[in-house]
Protein backbone atom coordinates (compact mmCIF):
# COMPACT_ATOMS: atom_id res chain seq x y z
CA UNK A 1 0.00 0.00 0.00
CA UNK A 2 1.60 3.10 -1.27
CA UNK A 3 2.26 6.03 1.83
CA UNK A 4 -0.05 8.60 1.51
CA UNK A 5 1.74 12.33 0.92
CA UNK A 6 1.93 14.54 3.51
CA UNK A 7 1.01 17.93 3.14
CA UNK A 8 2.37 20.86 5.83
CA UNK A 9 -0.43 23.94 5.33
CA UNK A 10 2.32 27.06 6.44
CA UNK A 11 1.77 30.86 5.96
CA UNK A 12 3.92 32.59 3.20
CA UNK A 13 7.74 32.81 3.16
CA UNK A 14 9.24 36.23 4.65
CA UNK A 15 12.51 37.72 5.09
CA UNK A 16 14.36 34.65 3.38
CA UNK A 17 12.50 31.89 5.45
CA UNK A 18 10.49 29.07 4.38
CA UNK A 19 7.59 30.60 6.55
CA UNK A 20 7.01 34.13 8.75
CA UNK A 21 5.25 32.61 11.46
CA UNK A 22 7.43 31.11 14.72
CA UNK A 23 4.81 27.89 15.03
CA UNK A 24 5.05 27.22 11.28
CA UNK A 25 8.36 28.00 11.37
CA UNK A 26 8.69 25.16 14.24
CA UNK A 27 6.81 22.15 12.54
CA UNK A 28 8.61 22.70 8.97
CA UNK A 29 11.61 23.07 10.47
CA UNK A 30 10.85 19.97 12.75
CA UNK A 31 9.91 17.95 9.88
CA UNK A 32 13.12 18.57 7.41
CA UNK A 33 15.72 17.75 10.28
CA UNK A 34 13.30 14.34 11.14
CA UNK A 35 13.63 13.94 7.18
CA UNK A 36 9.69 13.44 6.39
CA UNK A 37 9.47 13.81 2.84
CA UNK A 38 5.98 16.80 2.67
CA UNK A 39 4.44 18.73 0.92
CA UNK A 40 4.24 22.51 1.31
CA UNK A 41 0.74 24.26 0.92
CA UNK A 42 1.57 27.95 1.47
CA UNK A 43 -1.64 29.19 1.84
CA UNK A 44 -5.05 28.31 4.35
CA UNK A 45 -6.00 24.84 3.52
CA UNK A 46 -9.53 27.39 2.72
CA UNK A 47 -7.78 27.84 -0.18
CA UNK A 48 -5.75 24.78 -0.84
CA UNK A 49 -8.68 22.56 -2.52
CA UNK A 50 -9.08 21.07 1.07
CA UNK A 51 -12.91 21.98 2.30
CA UNK A 52 -13.16 23.66 5.54
CA UNK A 53 -16.73 23.68 7.01
CA UNK A 54 -16.26 25.42 9.99
CA UNK A 55 -15.12 29.04 10.21
CA UNK A 56 -12.64 28.56 13.00
CA UNK A 57 -10.71 26.10 11.66
CA UNK A 58 -10.02 28.06 8.31
CA UNK A 59 -8.77 30.80 10.81
CA UNK A 60 -7.24 28.20 12.87
CA UNK A 61 -5.43 27.33 10.15
CA UNK A 62 -3.91 30.70 9.65
CA UNK A 63 -2.54 31.43 13.21
CA UNK A 64 -1.42 27.84 13.69
CA UNK A 65 0.42 24.99 10.94
CA UNK A 66 -1.72 22.30 9.55
CA UNK A 67 -0.40 18.67 9.01
CA UNK A 68 -2.74 16.56 6.37
CA UNK A 69 -1.67 13.14 6.67
CA UNK A 70 -4.44 12.06 3.98
CA UNK A 71 -5.59 10.11 7.06
CA UNK A 72 -6.14 12.74 9.63
CA UNK A 73 -5.26 16.61 10.39
CA UNK A 74 -3.32 17.85 12.91
CA UNK A 75 -3.22 21.17 13.88
CA UNK A 76 -0.59 23.39 16.07
CA UNK A 77 2.77 22.80 15.74
CA UNK A 78 3.14 21.10 19.15
CA UNK A 79 0.45 18.71 17.79
CA UNK A 80 2.42 17.58 14.98
CA UNK A 81 5.86 17.31 16.67
CA UNK A 82 3.75 14.79 19.20
CA UNK A 83 2.70 13.12 16.11
CA UNK A 84 6.14 12.38 14.66
CA UNK A 85 7.31 11.60 18.36
CA UNK A 86 4.93 8.92 18.84
CA UNK A 87 5.97 7.27 15.59
CA UNK A 88 9.70 6.67 17.35
CA UNK A 89 12.25 5.77 15.57
CA UNK A 90 14.25 8.11 13.30
CA UNK A 91 11.35 10.89 13.39
CA UNK A 92 11.68 11.29 17.26
CA UNK A 93 14.92 13.65 17.15
CA UNK A 94 14.74 13.87 20.95
CA UNK A 95 14.65 9.76 21.09
CA UNK A 96 18.91 9.47 21.78
CA UNK A 97 18.68 12.20 24.55
CA UNK A 98 19.05 11.22 27.49
CA UNK A 99 16.97 12.51 30.09
CA UNK A 100 19.15 15.46 31.54
CA UNK A 101 19.97 16.25 27.88
CA UNK A 102 16.03 16.40 27.45
CA UNK A 103 15.53 18.21 30.66
CA UNK A 104 17.85 21.21 29.19
CA UNK A 105 16.29 21.40 25.52
CA UNK A 106 12.80 21.69 27.17
CA UNK A 107 13.88 24.08 29.41
CA UNK A 108 15.48 26.07 26.70
CA UNK A 109 12.45 25.52 24.51
CA UNK A 110 10.23 26.89 27.41
CA UNK A 111 12.26 29.90 27.71
CA UNK A 112 12.22 30.81 23.87
CA UNK A 113 8.32 29.79 23.67
CA UNK A 114 7.38 31.39 26.82
CA UNK A 115 9.46 34.77 27.22
CA UNK A 116 11.45 35.46 23.77
CA UNK A 117 8.25 34.47 22.12
CA UNK A 118 6.39 37.12 24.10
CA UNK A 119 9.21 39.78 23.22
CA UNK A 120 8.74 39.16 19.51
CA UNK A 121 5.23 39.29 19.49
CA UNK A 122 5.19 42.81 21.58
CA UNK A 123 7.36 44.01 18.46
CA UNK A 124 5.24 42.55 16.06
CA UNK A 125 2.09 43.93 17.53
CA UNK A 126 2.49 46.15 20.15
CA UNK A 127 5.00 48.92 17.99
CA UNK A 128 2.40 50.13 15.50
CA UNK A 129 5.16 51.01 12.82
CA UNK A 130 6.21 47.40 12.55
CA UNK A 131 2.55 46.19 12.80
CA UNK A 132 1.17 48.21 9.88
CA UNK A 133 4.36 48.10 7.67
CA UNK A 134 5.46 44.45 8.38
CA UNK A 135 2.85 41.99 9.92
CA UNK A 136 -0.23 43.39 8.92
CA UNK A 137 0.98 43.35 5.25
CA UNK A 138 2.26 39.73 5.66
CA UNK A 139 -1.01 38.48 7.30
CA UNK A 140 -3.28 40.08 4.54
CA UNK A 141 -1.35 38.59 1.66
CA UNK A 142 -1.66 35.06 3.40
CA UNK A 143 -5.30 34.83 2.53
CA UNK A 144 -8.18 35.85 -0.10
CA UNK A 145 -10.30 38.96 0.42
CA UNK A 146 -12.69 39.56 2.60
CA UNK A 147 -10.62 37.44 4.95
CA UNK A 148 -7.17 39.37 4.24
CA UNK A 149 -8.86 42.02 6.00
CA UNK A 150 -10.31 40.46 8.37
CA UNK A 151 -7.48 38.16 9.69
CA UNK A 152 -4.56 40.80 10.25
CA UNK A 153 -7.38 42.75 12.93
CA UNK A 154 -8.36 39.33 14.77
CA UNK A 155 -4.80 37.83 15.30
CA UNK A 156 -4.02 41.34 16.43
CA UNK A 157 -6.73 41.68 19.34
CA UNK A 158 -5.51 37.83 20.24
CA UNK A 159 -1.72 38.88 20.42
CA UNK A 160 -3.10 42.00 22.14
CA UNK A 161 -4.72 39.87 24.65
CA UNK A 162 -1.87 37.50 25.25
CA UNK A 163 0.29 40.31 26.08
CA UNK A 164 -1.90 42.21 28.10
CA UNK A 165 -1.69 45.54 26.57
CA UNK A 166 1.54 46.63 27.73
CA UNK A 167 2.69 50.17 27.49
CA UNK A 168 5.81 51.23 25.52
CA UNK A 169 7.61 51.25 28.91
CA UNK A 170 6.67 47.23 29.44
CA UNK A 171 7.88 46.31 26.25
CA UNK A 172 11.33 47.80 27.06
CA UNK A 173 11.68 46.07 30.27
CA UNK A 174 10.66 42.73 28.23
CA UNK A 175 13.34 43.22 26.99
CA UNK A 176 15.65 44.18 29.21
CA UNK A 177 14.27 41.65 31.61
CA UNK A 178 14.06 38.78 29.86
CA UNK A 179 16.13 38.72 25.99
CA UNK A 180 19.14 39.47 27.25
CA UNK A 181 19.88 37.96 30.57
CA UNK A 182 18.12 34.91 28.60
CA UNK A 183 20.57 34.93 26.49
CA UNK A 184 23.53 35.34 28.27
CA UNK A 185 22.19 32.60 30.53
CA UNK A 186 22.41 30.33 27.62
CA UNK A 187 25.72 31.03 26.62
CA UNK A 188 26.83 30.34 30.27
CA UNK A 189 25.18 26.91 30.23
CA UNK A 190 26.86 25.92 27.31
CA UNK A 191 31.00 26.58 28.96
Amino acid sequence: MPKSTLTLHVLPHAWGLPTFHPDFLKAWAYMKLARVSFEEAKVPPSTAGIVCTEEALILACAEAPLLDTGDKRVLGSDEILQHFRSEGGARDLDGFLTLEQRAEAFAFVSMIEGQLLNAMFYDWFMVEDNYQLVVRPLYSAAVPFPKSWILPWDISRKMKARLGHPTTEDGEAMYKQVCCPAMQARGAVRD
